[in-house]
């Protein structure tokens, strides 16, 4: 476990485990993407892998980045989304479970109704 001051930053490698638990009070956090051509190649063969999953009905075992197989992969999910067989679950926004108040303790107040 790993407590941050103010002013204090962490970070980990992209798809590694990890669990945020904010302590009492106003916590801010602010969450970057920086990518490479690495990890975009990764973000292409997790995204093929989870295709194939839950619209081919395969199983795929790697996550291997380079080769044959993973470029095979890739191509089928482009092919797939381009064709309409794989489609892209709607993104929704959180929805705040706070609202600020400089006029109740430590700024924070409870969303109204």
């Amino acid at each position: 476990m790993l407590d941050l001051e103010p002013g204090q930053v962490a970070w980990w490698p992209q798809n590694s485990p990890h669990r945020v638990q904010n302590v009492d009070g106003l916590n801010v956090s602010l969450s970057t993407e920086h990518w490479t051509a690495e990890s975009l190649r990764r973000e292409h063969v997790w995204t093929a892998n989870y295709f194939l999953r839950t619209g081919a009905g395969r199983t795929p075992r790697s996550t291997r980045e380079s080769g044959a197989l993973p470029a095979a992969k890739v191509a089928a999910m482009r092919l797939g989304r381009r064709a309409g067989v794989l489609t892209i679950p709607e993104k929704r926004a959180p929805r705040p479970s706070f609202r600020i108040d400089p006029d109740v303790p430590n700024g924070v107040g409870a969303l109204a109704g």
